[in-house]
Parts: C-alpha cells; sequence; structure tokens
C-alpha cells in the first residue's frame, strides 16, 4: 500500500472537482434560463443548499468530517492508499474537501448567471484559493496566451 502524499492529495481533488463539475452542469442544464422565474428557481435552490452546509460547518463540523472521511475512504481504497486519520496530510485533504464544497456553489451560480466564465476560470480559482497546482495544462495556457497578446501587441 501506499501512503498518502501531496501528489495522492492532488489527484483526490482532481477527482472530487471532475465529480462537482458533473454536479454543477446538472444544475445548469436543469434550470429554465430562458426564463428569469427559472433562474431565480435555480438560484434559490443553490442557496438553500448552500445556507445549511455553512451552518452544519460552523455547529455540527463533526458529522460533516464524518460524512467526508466515510467517502475518502471509499477513494483510498480504489487508489491503494494507506492513510493515518490524524496525519497533517489527511486533515488537509478532508479540509480541501470541505472549502470545495463550498467554492462549488458559487460555481454554481456563475453557470446559472449565464456569465460565461469556463470550466478552466473555476479551475484556476480553485488553483489560486488552495495555493497550488492541480492543473499544470492551465498554467501553461495563460503562459503562452500572454506570449501570443505580447507579441500581437508588438511588447
Amino acid at each position: 500500500m501506499k501512503s498518502l502524499d501531496i501528489e495522492h492529495i492532488k489527484e483526490i481533488l482532481k477527482i472530487e472537482i471532475r465529480e462537482q463539475f458533473l454536479h454543477s452542469h446538472r444544475v445548469r442544464e436543469g434550470t429554465n434560463r430562458w426564463d428569469d422565474e427559472g433562474i431565480k428557481r435555480s438560484l434559490d435552490s443553490i442557496q438553500k443548499k448552500e445556507v445549511p452546509l455553512k451552518d452544519r460547518l460552523k455547529s455540527d463540523s463533526k458529522s460533516y468530517k464524518d460524512e467526508v472521511e466515510y467517502k475518502l475512504d471509499g477513494i483510498f481504497k480504489s487508489l491503494d492508499i494507506n492513510v493515518e486519520k490524524n496525519s497533517l496530510e489527511f486533515q488537509k485533504l478532508r479540509n480541501n474537501f470541505n472549502d470545495l464544497s463550498l467554492l462549488i456553489h458559487d460555481w454554481m451560480r456563475e453557470l446559472v448567471n449565464q456569465t460565461r466564465k469556463t470550466d478552466d476560470d473555476f479551475r484556476k480559482s480553485v488553483q489560486q484559493n488552495k495555493g497550488m497546482v492541480l492543473f499544470p495544462e492551465l498554467q501553461e495556457t495563460s503562459i503562452a496566451n500572454r506570449s501570443y497578446i505580447c507579441y500581437a501587441l508588438k511588447l
């Protein structure tokens, strides 16, 4: 069995982000975007899920931690990773899951409000929020785009 390290944490977070993206896009596709009331209903629904989550994290974080740990246990088994639940790496991963659970509500609002932001915009936001590079291909893209812009502007 392998031990949990930063690369495993990054991979697990990427998997969770993909799952959250699927859910977010389902919310968007389930929204009647051609009707202001339909958009409002979806935004209200997102809010109704977010507020209790925030309240729960404040007042009953133990049970939420237990749920996250249960989900992580399944992921660890599938990846053949041995984890000490008191380890700093595990605690970081669990807290990152909590953060993602909150950030995804912002992303759902962006999709429902049709802001034209892309999944890559959200991935960049998560990277910035977490202070770690989860999607190195986005770094290369932004460097290439800056180079092209500088070339186009002859800077």
